[in-house]
C-alpha cells in the first residue's frame, strides 16, 4: 500500500482512485454524523432554553403573587385580629370582599397552624370551601419552607378545577413586639391563589414564541410531538408538567442550509486539515523550550491563566541553579546543555501528576501545582528537590555538586494576573538568593516594601561611592600576651554626606541585588589601603563577600589596586567567611591561590558558625583563622565549648595558621584565650572601631609601637 503525504495529497494526480474514494467517504459521513449532532444540539438547546423560560415565566407569576401577599400578611390589625383568643375575620372579609375580585388574585384564605380555615373569600364572596383540607398537600409544602428569612413562599398546584397559582404567607405584626409569642407559637397564615388559565399560558408562549403551551398533570396523557418539562414551581402531591409545541430550529437551519454547508464542507475540511497541522505545530514549538523540551515561560502562564479561570487554588515554585554560570564557565556549553537537560528531568519526576514545570529561561525553571493540595505539593516538591542535590549529580560521565535557590508562591498571595504571579514568585526568588543562596523563601507582601526600600539605598549607596563618601572605621587586633597592636580590621561606614543610615549587612545585600557589589569592595579596599599608608608597618585586613571572590577579575582588579595605591601585598589580608563552603570549591581554589600569590594573606572569618571543618582548612591556602564570637562567648561558662575551643586552636597551629578571638569583651575571656593558646585578640575589650583619622594617635597615645604579627614573620604562637 502506498503512503499518503496528506500534506501534498491534493496537489498530485498519482494518487489512486480508490484511495480518493475512501477519502471522500470518510470525510462525507464524518460531516454527516457532525450535521446531525449539530441539529440535534440545536434542537436540544431550544428545548433547554424554552423550558428554562417558561419555568421562569411561571415563576414571575408566582414571585408577583407573593409580594402581594407578603403585603397583606404584614399588618398590625390583621395580626391583632387573628391572634386574639377568638380570631376575628371581618378585617379580612373587609379587605379580601372586593379585591378577590381584581387582576391579582381571585381567592383568598385564612387559617391556623394546624390548618383550620379561619376565613375564605373566592370571587368577592365568602366561602364555606375548607381550602386548607383541599389543597392540603400543597400547604404543607409551602408552610413547611417558610422561615424567619423567607415569611412568603409559592408555587402552583392542581386542583379539581384546573392549575392555581397558590402563595402563603405567615400573618406578622409591623410594630416589633406585638404579639411575638403568638407568632412563633402558633402561626397563623393568609393564602392567595389565582387561576392559572389557557389565557395565561398562551400570553406566556406568546411572549417566548412559543406554539400551544399546555399545563397539565402529570398523569396526563403527553401531547404527540410536543416537548415537555417538568414544572419546577410544582406544590403538592400531584406535580404538573409543561408541553409545548417545539420550533425545531435545527432542522429548519439545516433544511435551508444543507446546499451550502455540502458545498463547502470538502474544501473546508481539507484546508483546515491541512492548517491545522501547520498551526499546531507552530503553537506547540512557540510553548516548548528547545533545549529542555519542556514549557516555557508562555506556557506556564497560560496554566496559571487556565488555573485562575477555573478558581483553583494554585501555587508557584521558581527555581534557580546557583553557580550555573560558573559551571558552565568550567565545563563547557555542552556540558552546560546536559546540565540542564539532567536538572529538567529531576524536577520532572519529582513533580505529582498534573503539575506543570517549566524553564524560565537560562537556568531557571518553574513547578506549578494546582488544585487543593497545590501549597502542600509545592513545599514537597522544594524539600524532595533539595534532599537530591545533597549528592553529587553524574552529569556526562562528570559528577558535580549543585544547589538551589528557590522562591514560591503559596495560594493565599495570588491574584488575578498571570504575570503579576510570576513577578512575585521571581522576587521571593531574588531575595532568597541575596540572603542565603540555597535557601527558599515564600512571598509575602512586605517583600514589596523592603526591594522599593532596597532600591533607593541602592541608589544612595551608588552615589556614596562615586563622590568618595565611605568613611572607613579600624578596629584595633592585639597580641594575646602582650596586648600590643598587631594589625587593625576595616569597617566599612559612610559619611553624614552619604546619608545612609542602614547596616553593612543591608547595605552589602543592596550593592549586591543592584549590581554595585564589585564596585563598592573595590572602592572600600582601596580606602583603606589609602588610610594604612599613614601607619608604617601595620597591616590591614579587609572582608570580601563570596560574589568578589568569585569574580574572575577580582585577583587581577587586587594587584592593579595595590600598584595604584603603592600598599605592599604583605600588609594586607582579606578576610573571607565560611559561607564560601558552599561555592564551586575549584573556583574558590584557584582565586584564593592567585590572591595567595601576590604576597596577599588570607584568613578565614567566622570559623565555627557554621560550614567550615578541618578538610575545609586543609584545601585552601589561609594564613589565619579567626573564631567567632559564640564560641568565645560561651566558652567561660562551658567546659565542653572550652574544650572545642581548644581543640580548634591546636587544630589551626597544626596547620600552620595564626588564630585570633574575636568578639572579646571581658578580661575572662581574654585570658581564657590567651591560655588555649589564641595569637590575637579582638573586641570592644580593646577598643571599638574607630575613625581611621584617630588609628594614629591612639597608636601614640599608648605608647605603642605596632608589631609585626607572628605569622606575618615566619613563626607560630605556642
Amino acid at each position: 500500500m502506498r503512503r499518503v503525504n496528506f500534506e501534498n495529497w491534493m496537489y498530485t494526480s498519482a494518487l489512486p482512485r480508490w484511495s480518493l474514494v475512501a477519502i471522500v467517504a470518510i470525510l462525507v459521513g464524518l460531516s454527516a454524523f457532525a450535521l446531525r449532532q449539530t441539529v440535534a444540539a440545536t434542537n436540544r438547546v431550544d428545548h433547554e432554553r424554552t423550558a428554562t423560560a417558561l419555568n421562569a415565566m411561571v415563576l414571575n407569576h408566582v414571585q408577583r403573587l407573593e409580594i402581594v401577599t407578603a403585603e397583606q400578611a404584614y399588618s398590625d390589625e390583621i395580626a391583632t385580629a387573628i391572634y386574639a383568643p377568638s380570631p376575628r375575620a371581618e378585617p379580612l372579609l373587609q379587605a379580601w370582599t372586593e379585591s378577590t375580585l381584581g387582576d391579582d388574585y381571585d381567592l383568598a384564605f385564612a387559617f391556623t397552624h394546624d390548618r383550620n380555615q379561619i376565613v375564605a373569600v373566592d370571587a368577592g364572596v365568602p366561602s364555606p370551601r375548607d381550602y386548607p383540607t383541599d389543597y392540603a398537600s400543597a400547604i404543607a409544602d409551602l408552610t413547611a419552607r417558610i422561615t424567619e428569612q423567607a415569611d412568603c413562599v409559592g408555587g402552583v398546584l392542581n386542583t379539581r378545577d384546573g392549575p392555581r397559582l397558590l402563595t402563603v404567607a405567615r400573618i406578622r405584626p409591623i410594630s416589633d413586639g406585638l404579639i411575638a409569642q403568638d407568632v412563633r407559637l402558633r402561626p397563623a397564615y393568609i393564602a392567595f391563589s389565582k387561576k392559572l388559565d389557557a389565557g395565561s399560558l398562551a400570553h406566556i408562549g406568546a411572549l417566548l414564541g412559543v406554539d400551544s403551551v399546555v399545563l397539565s398533570s402529570g398523569m396526563a396523557a403527553s401531547v404527540q410531538d410536543a416537548d415537555t418539562v417538568a414544572l419546577g414551581a410544582s406544590v403538592g402531591k400531584d406535580r404538573l408538567l409543561l408541553t409545548w409545541q417545539p420550533g425545531m430550529p435545527g432542522r429548519l437551519a439545516l433544511k435551508q442550509s444543507l446546499p451550502v454547508i455540502l458545498a463547502g464542507l470538502a474544501l473546508a475540511l481539507i484546508a483546515i486539515g491541512l492548517l491545522a497541522r501547520v498551526i499546531t505545530g507552530l503553537l506547540n514549538a512557540s510553548l516548548k523550550d528547545t533545549l529542555s523540551y519542556l514549557p516555557n515561560r508562555r506556557a506556564l502562564e497560560l496554566g496559571i491563566g487556565r488555573c485562575l479561570s477555573q478558581k483553583r487554588p494554585q501555587a508557584l515554585a521558581i527555581i534557580d541553579i546557583d553557580g550555573f554560570k560558573r559551571v558552565n564557565d568550567s565545563h563547557g556549553s555542552q556540558f552546560g546543555d546536559a546540565a540542564i537537560r539532567h536538572f529538567a528531568t529531576l524536577i520532572r519526576d519529582l513533580v505529582p501528576p498534573h503539575t506543570i514545570v517549566a524553564r524560565m529561561g537560562g537556568d531557571e525553571f518553574a513547578v506549578l501545582c494546582c488544585g487543593a493540595l497545590a501549597d502542600a505539593d509545592i513545599q514537597a516538591v522544594i524539600a524532595s528537590l533539595r534532599e537530591k542535590l545533597q549528592f553529587p549529580q553524574e552529569i556526562g560521565g562528570i559528577s558535580v555538586r549543585l544547589s538551589v535557590s528557590t522562591g514560591f508562591l503559596l495560594s493565599g498571595v495570588l491574584t488575578n494576573d498571570a504575570s503579576e504571579i510570576v513577578r512575585r514568585a521571581d522576587m521571593a526568588l531574588a531575595t532568597a538568593k541575596q540572603r542565603c543562596r540555597g535557601g527558599a523563601l515564600a512571598y509575602s507582601p512586605d517583600l514589596d516594601a523592603q526591594l522599593l526600600a532596597q532600591a533607593q539605598l541602592a541608589a544612595k549607596i551608588e552615589a556614596g561611592i562615586a563622590n568618595d563618601h565611605l568613611d572607613m572605621h579600624f578596629q584595633p587586633l592585639v597580641d594575646a600576651r602582650s596586648h600590643a597592636i598587631v594589625s587593625a580590621e576595616a569597617l566599612m561606614r559612610w559619611s553624614a554626606e552619604a546619608q545612609i543610615a542602614a547596616s553593612p549587612e543591608e547595605v552589602v545585600l543592596a550593592s549586591e541585588a543592584h549590581g554595585l557589589g564589585a564596585r563598592l569592595g573595590l572602592a572600600i579596599i582601596k580606602q583603606s589601603c589609602l588610610a594604612a599608608l599613614a601607619w608604617p608597618s601595620l597591616p590591614i585586613a579587609v572582608n570580601i563577600t563570596p560574589s568578589q571572590l568569585l569574580d574572575p577579575n577580582f585577583p587581577g582588579n587586587i594587584a592593579a589596586l595595590l600598584r595604584e595605591t603603592g600598599l605592599p601585598a604583605a600588609r594586607l589580608e582579606l578576610e573571607v567567611t565560611e559561607t564560601i563552603a558552599i561555592h564551586d570549591a575549584p573556583l574558590v581554589g584557584q582565586q584564593l591561590a592567585a590572591l595567595h600569590d601576590l604576597g596577599i594573606r588570607l584568613a578565614l572569618d567566622d570559623f565555627g558558625s557554621g560550614y567550615a571543618s578541618i578538610g575545609f582548612l586543609r584545601q585552601f591556602p589561609f594564613d589565619k583563622l579567626k573564631i567567632d564570637k559564640s564560641l568565645v562567648r560561651n566558652a567561660p561558662s562551658s567546659q565542653r565549648d572550652r574544650s572545642l575551643l581548644a581543640a580548634c586552636i591546636a587544630t589551626a597551629h597544626t596547620l600552620g595558621l595564626s588564630v585570633v578571638g574575636e568578639g572579646v569583651e571581658h578580661p575572662g575571656e581574654a585570658e581564657l584565650l590567651r591560655v588555649a593558646g589564641c595569637d590575637l585578640l579582638q573586641g570592644y575589650l580593646f577598643s571599638k572601631p574607630i575613625p581611621a583619622s584617630h588609628v594614629a594617635s591612639v597608636l601614640a597615645a599608648q605608647s605603642l609601637t605596632p608589631v609585626p604579627d607572628r605569622d606575618q614573620a615566619g613563626q607560630v604562637c605556642a
